[in-house]
């Protein structure tokens, strides 16, 4: 009983002064005992029992009495924080200590990482003990964040949101070299092995701190995870590598594809096998679908992990190689392409053929290679190709001497062979001057053995002609000309080791490489330098920078992977756009490492407190109900046995019983009583999952925004539920839109006649982002024939919908299609209001949310504005269907002139 005893505590001990009040209520309630039971009588019957017995209580009931001291009791009790030690070690600490891994990993269980935070700093509260916080990632040696009450603790997690990248935790290691107070602690380490940047350093951190105190709790949140280990394409061809880790029920996940305007380009669902953790993905595009993909995402995966993000680099370009057939198999080491077949990244797709085949085939940049004849035809072929864009990489020969029109521009230019080192040249060995910086080839390192015999020289070398590449006498290597919308890149020495040993070196393949982005770019000339424009955060979602950063170039991007220095993230230059991601930038050497029993790794924290409050307040409660009830008995002298004897309360409780299960009448009354955002169930669970979530947003801004306040959202079977209760019913219509009855069509023109308003919006031409989708269109004038609709104008400015709360002008969603028809039927019978309004903004993919309320879908083109005037059309369009044309009224014309007038200025 004693030990029992020794375990209660109280977090808030004054409270327990309380109990001083107890016998002073005692003595109150004994003074001033319950009133008398009343009863009305005439002034005959006061005579007539004048002399019996005094109705008035000089006793108050003992049981009663401790009752309601019991309930005092418990009241200070509550006050007072009790909790229950299960351990009384926690005394010879001197304070508590925290060090958490704040990596990539963490968003996937974000809840459960605070959650433990939580519980561990409400015991350090409760025993009065200081917590100090250290995150694992520190970027520079500080001093722990120090707090003493668990609410100033969760608010310090909340602003240090995880960082999307690992870490080698080389400062903490320092640290817990140097102090020796985590000794004298108790110490917890919420640790994830995702989060470590090499195995080596991770055990390193783990032996360290089990060094420096043995006792310590390591507790991995982590229960499972999935994420993108590889990404590749190869010509026509998406390979990706999916790991996952912990238990799954299912095995299933789901992959989506967007492109620039967070379309959706592709989404499937794929199986792991229940014995394996790793899922190899192929699946083939045509080579314009793959250049349209931005991101790859893995659903229901909140970490930046499940994130992929396509830039430059990873467009595929269509690359045409000039050879006959009996050129290219011929002693192949002499062939003239051979070094540039050699030199091409094999991902890309390369087609060798001649020009005719090559230009039937829509390429973006061609290489022709030495030793190759054109004749006239191809030669005006290959003019018009590049005048509308295309880009031709051409090599010199000894045939190109007798040409003049070098660059397909029509402009003559005379060329001639120069030997070095034989036509009284002053320097016998030449190499490639340093490239010029901010120019395409600036970033590539120029080889020391390089050497040149022969060169093309122009003796009439024009201004507008570029020098991408020069020998070290200033005479031209690598030119370039602007001819109509292309270009022609024309290289001074052959596509073998004729003239030079280029072709060998491997800086002819990073030139090759660096020529593949020609057709990308506007301009040759540009600022290398690259600064971040967004963040990829660790939801994996795009975020702003929380500061400027700036790389001297691509290259040192494409070779680096996220950390404080190179933050994962979209980074551009004037021509260029490079992702440094996270996901298939992975070390996962400590992914699948078994040390849970090496290091005794946990995967929950168990409380050595418990906390007694909860079970308190019940108690209060029960107490409270019972005090009052008998309260109740008393004074009309009650007993409870005739109390349920009575027939009428018997009779009630027995039709309260019976009721109770029929839920569908309290549903109804409640659709009566109460207003519900509503949209129709479709056979897509994911526009339903969007519309719910979107809605249910919308909702939250008509609470803090206007009188409105809708209760809830409700989704609408159209064939089965009512729909008389809902003044607005959001519909969203794909290509697959059923045929429907004539009785539920019926339904609809009813509830349409009645004051109802549909807005209808076609997801396929949001897709599109112009033009609506032909087959749901036809299908939505099928339906609007049948409902009577046969009048759908495009929605003036004046209208009543872009003034019923804001003033509009336009009513985008989450794509910003401006067209927007109302119906005009019929509006003298229906006061003015249309009842069916169509348009293609997808606007609950602008409103819908996720479990970490971020938005779930990007809005195009006017980013966060955008979706900020997508919620004003939403409020304004339910104070349309709530109040019709009331704002059309005269008496409200000043106003909203004042307000429009005020909005130009």
């Amino acid at each position: 009983m004693l030990n029992i005893i020794n375990t209660i505590n109280f977090g808030n001990t004054f409270a327990l002064i309380g109990l001083l009040s107890l016998p002073i209520i005692f003595f109150i309630v004994k003074l001033y005992p319950p009133t008398p039971r009343e009863k009305k009588y005439s002034s005959f019957f006061l005579l007539k029992d004048i002399l019996k017995t005094n109705n008035t209580k000089s006793k108050f009931p003992l049981w009663l009495l401790i009752l309601r001291l019991l309930l005092c009791l418990l009241i200070i009790i509550f006050f007072s924080d009790p909790y229950l030690k299960k351990t009384s070690t926690t005394e010879n600490y001197k304070n508590y200590v925290i060090i958490a891994d704040n990596g990539w990993s963490i968003t996937s269980n974000y809840q459960n990482y605070k959650n433990i935070i939580k519980d561990i700093s409400i015991e350090a509260e409760n025993h009065n003990k200081e917590l100090h916080i250290y995150f694992s990632s520190l970027e520079k040696i500080t001093k722990p964040n120090i707090f003493k009450h668990h609410n100033e603790v969760m608010e310090f997690i909340s602003r240090n949101a995880p960082l999307a990248q690992q870490t080698f935790r080389k400062n903490l290691n320092k640290i817990l070299e140097q102090n020796n107070y985590f000794k004298s602690s108790k110490v917890f380490y919420i640790f994830s092995n995702f989060d470590s940047g090499s195995l080596l350093a991770q055990n390193k951190t783990l032996s360290l701190i089990k060094e420096n105190n043995s006792l310590i709790e390591i507790i991995n949140p982590i229960k499972k995870i999935t994420f993108i280990k590889e990404v590749n394409i190869k010509k026509e061809t998406l390979e990706l590598k999916i790991q996952r880790k912990g238990y799954y029920a299912n095995n299933d996940f789901t992959l989506k594809i967007f492109g620039d305007n967070s379309d959706v380009l592709f989404e499937k669902k794929y199986t792991f096998k229940s014995n394996l953790n790793e899922y190899k993905l192929l699946e083939t595009f045509p080579l314009e679908v793959i250049n349209q993909f931005f991101k790859i995402k893995i659903l229901n995966e909140s970490h930046a992990g499940a994130t992929f993000y396509l830039d430059d680099y990873g467009k595929r370009v269509a690359i045409g190689l000039v050879a006959e057939d009996e050129i290219s198999s011929e002693k192949p080491l002499l062939s003239p392409i051979y070094y540039i077949k050699k030199s091409l990244d094999q991902n890309h797709s390369i087609h060798i053929a001649s020009i005719k085949k090559i230009l039937e085939e829509k390429k973006s940049i061609i290489f022709l290679p030495s030793n190759n004849k054109v004749s006239k035809t191809d030669k005006k072929r290959l003019k018009n190709w590049v005048n509308k864009g295309g880009v031709l990489v051409r090599f010199s020969d000894k045939n190109i001497i007798n040409q003049k029109n070098l660059y397909l521009d029509e402009k003559n230019y005379f060329p001639s062979l120069r030997r070095i080192a034989k036509d009284f040249s002053i320097q016998e060995k030449l190499s490639i001057t340093p490239f010029k910086k901010n120019k395409l080839l600036s970033s590539l390192e120029i080889p020391n053995d390089l050497v040149f015999e022969k060169q093309l020289i122009i003796d009439n070398h024009k201004s507008d002609i570029v020098v991408l590449a020069s020998l070290e006498d200033q005479s031209p290597l690598i030119t370039m000309k602007y001819v109509g919308s292309g270009k022609v890149i024309l290289f001074h020495v052959t596509s073998n080791n004729e003239w030079s040993n280029l072709p060998l070196s491997s800086l002819f393949k990073d030139i090759i490489s660096k020529l593949l982005l020609v057709p990308l770019e506007q301009k040759i000339e540009y600022s290398e330098e690259m600064s971040m424009k967004f963040r990829i955060n660790s939801y994996g979602e795009l975020a702003s920078p929380i500061k400027t950063y700036y790389y001297k170039n691509s290259d040192f991007l494409k070779e680096n992977y996220p950390s404080f220095r190179n933050p994962a993230g979209i980074y551009e230059n004037e021509n260029l756009s490079i992702a440094l991601n996270l996901s298939g930038n992975f070390n996962t050497e400590s992914f699948f490492s078994n040390i849970d029993e090496k290091f005794l790794i946990k995967s929950n924290y168990e409380k050595s407190v418990f906390q007694l409050k909860n079970y308190i307040l019940v108690l209060i409660f029960i107490t409270f109900f019972l005090d009052m009830l008998i309260n109740i008995l008393l004074k009309n002298n009650v007993l409870l046995i005739k109390f349920f004897k009575n027939i009428r309360i018997s009779t009630f409780l027995l039709v309260f019983l019976i009721i109770l299960p029929i839920h569908r009448k309290i549903d109804a009354s409640e659709n009566y009583n109460n207003l519900f955002l509503a949209y129709v169930k479709t056979d897509n669970k994911l526009f339903n999952q969007i519309a719910f979530s979107g809605l249910n947003n919308l909702k939250s801004y008509l609470i803090k925004r206007t009188s409105i306040s809708p209760k809830g959202v409700k989704e609408i079977d159209i064939i089965n539920d009512k729909i008389l209760y809902f003044p607005l019913i959001y519909w969203k219509v794909a290509d697959n839109i059923n045929n429907l009855e004539e009785k539920t069509v019926k339904k609809i023109r009813n509830y349409l006649n009645t004051g109802g308003i549909i807005l209808f919006d076609i997801i396929e031409s949001s897709r599109s982002g112009s033009s609506t989708n032909e087959y749901a269109l036809e299908k939505i004038k099928a339906l609007f024939s049948d409902l009577g609709i046969e009048k759908l104008e495009q929605i003036s400015k004046d209208h009543t919908i872009a003034r019923s709360y804001y003033l509009l002008k336009n009513f985008p969603g989450r794509f910003d299609n401006r067209n927007l028809l109302i119906d005009t039927d019929n509006l003298d019978s229906k006061d003015g209001v249309s009842s069916v309004i169509v348009g293609s903004n997808d606007w609950t993919g602008a409103w819908a949310v996720d479990n970490n309320n971020y938005p779930l879908y990007q809005v195009v083109p006017g980013g966060d504005r955008q979706r900020e005037i997508s919620f004003r059309f939403g409020i304004n369009l339910m104070m349309y269907a709530l109040t019709g044309n009331y704002k059309s009224d005269q008496v409200h014309n000043k106003s909203i002139l004042e307000r429009l007038k005020k909005n130009n200025n």
